[in-house]
């Protein structure tokens, strides 16, 4: 169900910890829209955007050591 708590001998830092990276970015995007006083649909949307670049960065770096 999370397989960034896996660990295989193979793996490296990085790899290993880019699942934890998720709930700081959202709280540092979170905060600095914040204080850029931007509205809620704009924080949503960065949010989403968050997201969709962060799957896309798993998939590339597993992809590059497949």
């Amino acid at each position: 169900m999370m397989p960034f708590l896996r660990f295989r001998a193979s793996d490296r830092f990085w790899r290993l910890s880019v699942g934890f990276l998720w709930l700081p970015a959202i709280i540092v995007v979170i905060t600095i829209e914040d204080w850029l006083h931007l509205g809620p649909s704009i924080m949503w949307i960065s949010l989403g955007a968050l997201g969709v670049a962060f799957v896309a960065f798993v998939l590339l770096a597993d992809r590059g050591r497949a």
